[in-house]
């Protein structure tokens, strides 16, 4: 297959590449302008919209494609599928299950704004989501913190827990100092953070390779899908690092020199891909991939966040959960007619 390496591919597979790695600088950098009210809203609406892109990636493109639903690539000139094409007819079927997960997220929200929802704890204080902020919120105090330059270990006490009593936080301060140092000065929680964000982005080059190699159309699919939920990923792993006692500046360019490995998976996925079947592998890792992040990482934090205003922040999951299912839809059926030059 010829055209997996061709020029345009590869300047496809770069550029999307390199712009999605800039997540891990992008949104720490107009993070201190945003009061925290704004940034948990924009945060949470860019949440609810990485999932619907990822699972409706996953279920609608990636695991067809896997199985070969939907097995041509650009090199077959001329063949265009409509989008009432009974070619395409799986396309529906499989948007049915997004549809599910949308419903009984609905069910769930409008449950938790009533006081009902899905719980297994008695005692308030026995709720995860009571005991530990969100990644989001810690993410947003660490920051201001290292703004107004305090100490670090006042930093990472109240990113440990909100309101420690003070024998808890002086142990909590003595953990952090007393921390056994793995690698470059870091302590095993960064240094295990930054090597599963590594392997994490290398996946993602590894599928946004394989898609670009296919088509276009699908490359721009799975490219869409990873840039949506690397902004709060990152952002996530970035708080992490700060928790953990890192700089600013140095927690800053480690998740960035992290985020660039997906040129390696991109410089893997791309040759691979020449090969029907391990295409097809491909996509199915990267489906699997894709289906956790959404459903384990994202999910519960729609379902458990702590803004006040739960009717306002409801309206924003919905918006950008249908935008963001539009938005594969749409690419999904017109995948054939999409051609971009660069």
């Amino acid at each position: 297959m010829a055209f997996c390496l061709t020029p345009v591919v590869w300047g496809y597979g770069v550029l999307a590449v390199f712009i999605i790695s800039l997540c891990a600088i992008a949104g720490v950098a107009f993070l201190p302008c945003l009061s925290t009210d704004v940034y948990l809203k924009v945060l949470q609406t860019m949440m609810a919209l990485a999932v619907a892109t990822l699972v409706g990636d996953a279920v609608v493109h990636l695991i067809p494609q896997a199985v070969g639903l939907h097995a041509h690539d650009a090199t077959a000139a001329g063949v265009t599928h409509d989008p009432g094409s009974e070619d395409l007819a799986y396309i529906w079927k499989c948007l049915v299950v997004v549809v599910a997960i949308y419903a009984f997220f609905i069910f769930e929200s409008v449950m938790q704004m009533f006081g009902g929802g899905h719980s297994h704890s008695v005692d308030p204080e026995d709720d995860p989501t009571k005991r530990k902020r969100a990644s989001s919120m810690r993410l947003k105090e660490a920051v201001e913190g290292s703004f107004k330059n305090r100490s670090p270990s006042t930093t990472n006490l109240e990113l440990a827990d909100g309101n420690l009593p003070n024998g808890d936080a002086t142990d909590e301060r003595d953990h952090v100092h007393h921390q056994r140092k793995v690698c470059c000065g870091m302590g095993s929680l960064p240094f295990m953070i930054l090597i599963g964000d590594g392997l994490h982005n290398l996946g993602d080059g590894l599928a946004i390779g394989a898609a670009f190699a296919t088509s276009i159309g699908a490359g721009l699919s799975t490219s869409i899908a990873v840039f949506c939920h690397e902004l709060p990923h990152e952002l996530g792993d970035f708080a992490v690092l700060l928790s953990a006692g890192l700089s600013f500046r140095k927690a800053l360019a480690l998740n960035f020199l992290s985020a660039l490995m997906a040129f390696i998976g991109l410089c893997i996925g791309i040759p691979l891909a020449a090969n029907a079947e391990a295409r097809e592998w491909i996509f199915a890792l990267a489906a699997g991939m894709f289906l956790y992040v959404a459903l384990v990482d994202m999910f519960p934090e729609l379902i458990h966040h702590e803004n006040k205003n739960r009717f306002t922040i409801f309206l924003l999951h919905n918006l950008g959960l249908l935008v963001g299912a539009g938005i594969i839809l749409v690419i999904a059926l017109y995948e054939d007619s999409i051609n971009i030059s660069i």
